[in-house]
Parts: C-alpha cells; structure tokens; sequence
C-alpha cells in the first residue's frame, strides 16, 4: 500500500504501510527525494536553501508547485514561470524490504525520537517528529544518510507518497451591501447576490406542485472545518443540521475557509440578516410556492481535514466517513492538493456507491499558462467546478478545462465575528454546483456524478470563454456557464407525470410569485450602513522574492504598527505606517532576509491583523 509523506510546521508525518502491494517509487537524486505513482503524476521534494528558513519544495507535473510548511500555498519561479517536471523510477519490490519495514520504523522511534500511530481507516502509520526544531532537516538525514542491513534507509519506503498540505486559495475584501434592499427577500446582502441571478438557482428551486421529493439532502463539506467560537455565526442557520466533524486534529485555529463555503450554501433567506444561502431555507409565505430545501431541508456535514489545508490521511477518513457512516449524498472539496492515489481510490469508491463528488477546479496566477484542473478535481467522474465572472466568462485566476463554470467572483461569504465578506476564487464557485446538484438529487435520488455533470454540460448557458489572451500553449477554455434552472427543468421533464397523469414540462412558477416579487425589485427601502471592518486581504505574491504588497482594510483612519516576524518569533522588522479608512497597501522588501515562514502583525488603535508570508529566494 502507499506510503505518504505529510509536512507541516514544526511537524513531519510519514504516513507508511509494509510496501508489499506498492504503488508508487521512491529514488533519491542528489538533493532531490523523487517519487513515481505507477503512471500518475510523479512528485519530488527539492530541497530549499537558508540558514533559518530552509524546508521542501512539493512538484508535480500536473502545474502544482507547494512549499512544505503548513500554510502551503502555490508557488512561482522568480522569472514568473511555473515549474511541472515528474522523474521516472524503476518498479517492483524487494522482499527483504518489505520485512525490514518494520526495524526502519523501529530505527526512527530509537534514533529520532519518532512517534508512530496506526490510522485503522486509511490502512497507514502516522509518524511524527513532535520534538524536532527543523523536521524536515531530520527527515532527509534519516532517510538519505542512515543505512540498515547495508541498505539506505529511504530504501525500506519505496512505496513512499510525497504529499503537501493542500491549498484552499479564495480571496476575501471587506463587504457592505450594494444597492438597495427589498421587501422580500429582506437579506441586506440579496442585492449584492449577482450569482443567485446569473445562474437562476433560486428559480430552480422553486417546485410545482405534484413534484415527489427525497426526504432531505446530506451535503458534506471536506474543508478546514470551523472553529467553536464561530459555530454559531449568523451564516449557519438555514438547514436542519450542521454536524461538525473534527476527522482533523482541532487546533483553535483553523483557516476561515471551511466557515466560508459553508455560511455560502447554508444562510437563512429573508430573515433580515446577511444574504441568501445557496441551500438555506427562505420562507416565500408572501406567495404560493416554497422552495425546494425549504420543503425537504438539508443538512450539512463539516469535516475538518487540516485546519489550514488538507493531509490525504485526513482526507480519506472523512471520505470513508461520509460515505459508509453518515450517509452523504454529495461531497464539496474545496482544495488543491498533490496527488495521491489513496485519495483518488477513496474518491472513485464514493463515486461507485452514487454519492455526488463536486470540487474546485483550481486557482493560479493569472499569467500561468496553462492552468490545468488541479488534483482532486482531475478524478475522472468528480464534477470539476471553474471561476466565472459577471459576464460569465472564466475568471483569469481559473484553472481552464472543468467540466462547468459557476460564478466565482465577488461572492458573499461569511468570516469570523458575523463578518460577511466578498470572496473570489473557485472555491466559492463550486458551492453553486453542490447546491445545484443537491436539489436535483431531491429530485432523482438514483442519478450519479457522471450524470449530473453530463446535465450541467448540456444544460449550460452562454459563451464562457475568457476575455484574456492567455500565453501560447495555453488553451482559451470554452466550459458553459451554470443554469441550474435548465439542469432541473431537464431533470423534470424526464421524471414523468406528477402523479395525477399530468406531464411535468417546463415550469412558469416565476410569475406566480405574486407581490413576493422575489428578486426584482418590488417595493424597497434603503439599506443601512455597514460599518468598514478591519480585515487583511493577503499579500501578493506569495511567496515572494525580495517584495510582496499586503492589502488590508482599516476602519478609521490613523497610524499602524506594522511588525514582522521569524519563524522563531524575532523581529526582523518594525514600522509605523499611516493609514486611511477603507483599502490600504504595504510594500515588503525581505532583501535583507534569508528564505523562509515569516508572520507579520498590523496593529491600529481598536483593532489588529496578522497573517504569514513565505520568502524563497
């Protein structure tokens, strides 16, 4: 069985299983550990340079490049290419390895101070250096330097698995409701909701009578979980249930991106607060219809699989869970990350039983290019979901070939501290696809993953392709827009009668609306003003080498502190900066730096930011 290789801050776990049905390779090259998976993508761990700030650079050929720390993000070279290269390693295995497994182990806990865990669900051993000031320094010296029965102890994992901390990606700006709010729906934010309108989900929502329905949807979500302190935020209260599953360690401190996605599908319609959840119940009493997860609720199941990216181990458990305990009926991955093929089995496993699997395709700089469907999204039979803008054409961030376009764009999501904020990125573009696919799994509880993409390609409206000329050797796309109305209307038209011997065609419940009005404009009131949040945006690019611009949001004007941080926790740099209400910059320089993790603090009167920077050099 494979064998994965987990990295993460002040951490290495080795995920490993006696290799006697191995899958993938593991060589070493010179500074290089390089990993075949049995025709996959190969992977290989380069060796970054520094005195302090030195680690791994994860590689794949499929376009995915990952420093190997816990805050993993995509990473370009100095002269704005990216690099995909894969190696080539010789198959078969050796059976004197294969016995000696368990002595290499047993030389890593004796030499160094190695702890081994069995996972029972992913078939692998977790082994971590908990004490190690630089883990992976220690790992290579172990693997690349020891030697046991004459043998280089890499040798006893040849069915290694490099794997990264995946990469969630999405951006976030400070957001205040945009135009004015109606008398139904009343969600402030209803009107900043370009996405609910572009694709016609609500209308597709929207049922005539007669239509039978499934007992409810099971939506789970594999993301960074959400922390305690934000399990009650405004976002979460429209479906039956939220279950939160730690299949993750819980740190206290996850990414926000598993709130996010989740505030996105399951917010409360018209009760005045935040906007419309692309699942979430909306009393339409004013009229004569209900929507559809109104009538058959649903409920949503929040897997946390690394609090800031997901580890394939994780990963596979929450698929094994969702699918053979808890009764999923559609899995939401919002993440890039390395290949695995452990990850993939347990993917097609869930396929096969006719559970729906929808991820985000991918998010890269806009100058990448070719910017190919990231892994897991590449798995033949997930529905893999692009950016679109406004004008439903795929955003220049988007990974270009997915099977559906959905917008991903300056869309409302929810933060910590009932902030709501606008996001972009594929992550929230999937969301759309989730909801879609979920409603029409009330509707047909026996159609597969391959049938719904299949529909929503069919389905789809418009011209989607981008309105940016991407470099030579790239493609120009060309994947449809989302039209989750056609897609049910499809699937209604294919359901038979309504149970009194009446064909279901195509539907005008949208004018039954009467004086609900929802969506137009109706009668209206101004919205109130929403006060300017302190929220940090990132910086770009990330890494960097030598500069980076970290884009903020101040709610007053006044001076900052602005303070950066070691990964040992020294000051490298102090600064008071000016700043006004609303959007504001800093530009970096870490020319005076060597490569590595550095955390950076913003510090105003009443409020404060922090966030974390890589420098590769």
């Amino acid at each position: 069985m494979p064998v994965s290789l987990m990295l993460a801050a002040l951490m290495v776990a080795v995920l490993a299983a006696a290799p006697a049905r191995a899958q993938v390779q593991v060589d070493y090259n010179g500074s290089e550990l390089v990993v075949s998976n049995a025709g996959f993508a190969d992977q290989r761990a380069v060796r970054t340079s520094g005195k302090t700030g030195g680690g791994w650079m994860i590689e794949d050929e499929t376009g995915n490049a990952y420093q190997a720390t816990c805050e993993s993000t995509c990473s370009q070279d100095s002269d704005g290419s990216w690099t995909c290269s894969g190696f080539e390693s010789s198959d078969g295995v050796d059976q004197d390895i294969v016995t000696g497994y368990d002595k290499a182990l047993q030389l890593l806990v004796d030499k160094y101070g190695a702890v081994v865990e069995h996972d029972p669900v992913a078939g692998i051993d977790v082994v971590s250096f908990p004490d190690a000031e630089d883990p992976y320094d220690l790992l290579a010296t172990a693997l690349l330097e020891e030697y046991l029965d004459g043998r280089q102890l890499v040798e006893y994992f040849k069915s290694l698995e490099l794997n990264s901390v995946g990469v969630t990606g999405g951006t976030y700006e400070a957001a205040k409701p945009r135009g004015r709010q109606l008398r139904f729906p009343d969600d402030p934010y209803f009107t900043s909701q370009w996405n609910l309108q572009a694709t016609n989900l609500l209308k597709a929502q929207l049922l005539p009578e007669g239509v039978g329905l499934k007992d409810g949807v099971r939506v789970a979500i594999l993301d960074s979980g959400i922390n305690e302190s934000d399990a009650r935020h405004d976002g979460l209260d429209g479906v039956r249930s939220i279950e939160h599953i730690w299949t993750a360690p819980a740190t206290g401190f996850s990414d926000n991106h598993g709130l996010a996605v989740t505030s996105l599908l399951a917010d409360q319609g018209n009760d005045g607060d935040g906007p419309v959840g692309l699942m979430g119940s909306i009393d339409a009493s004013c009229g004569e219809y209900q929507t559809a997860f109104t009538q058959r609720p649903a409920d949503v199941l929040s897997y946390s699989v690394g609090a800031w990216g997901p580890m394939s181990n994780f990963v596979i458990s929450a698929l094994h869970q969702a699918i053979k305990e808890d009764g999923a009926d559609i899995v939401l991955m919002n993440f890039r990350m390395a290949y695995s093929p452990q990850v993939q089995m347990a993917i097609e496993e869930a396929i096969e039983r006719g559970v729906i699997v929808v991820a985000a395709a991918g998010n890269y700089h806009p100058a990448h290019r070719t910017k190919p469907v990231g892994f897991p999204a590449s798995v033949e039979g997930v529905i893999s979901v692009g950016s679109a803008n406004r004008g439903k054409k795929a955003s220049r961030f988007s990974a270009v070939g997915a099977v559906i376009l959905a917008p991903g764009e300056d869309i409302v999501v929810g933060l910590p501290d009932g902030v709501w904020a606008y996001g972009s990125g594929t992550s929230f573009a999937a969301p759309h696809v989730a909801a879609t696919a979920a409603l029409i799994k009330l509707i047909d509880p026996e159609i597969t993953s391959p049938e719904i993409g299949a529909l929503l390609q069919e389905t789809a409206s418009g011209s989607s392709r981008p309105s940016w000329r991407p470099r030579r050797g790239g493609s120009s796309g060309g994947e449809g827009f989302l039209d989750a109305e056609g897609a049910v209307e499809a699937v209604l038209k294919g359901s038979g009668d309504d149970g009194d011997g009446h064909h279901i065609g195509p539907r005008n419940v949208w004018g039954h609306l009467g004086e609900c009005d929802l969506g137009k404009t109706g009668e209206t009131f101004a919205a109130s003003e929403v006060p300017i949040e302190a929220a940090l945006k990132g910086n770009y690019p990330n890494p960097f080498n030598p500069t980076t611009r970290i884009a903020f949001t101040a709610p007053a004007e006044g001076t900052a502190t602005f303070t950066v941080y070691d990964i040992l926790g020294r000051i490298v740099h102090r600064a008071d900066v000016d700043v006004t209400t609303g959007d504001n910059s800093i530009t970096f320089s870490g020319s005076d730096l060597t490569s590595g993790t550095y955390f950076y603090d913003l510090a105003g009167e009443e409020w404060e930011l922090g966030g974390r920077m890589m420098l590769v050099k």
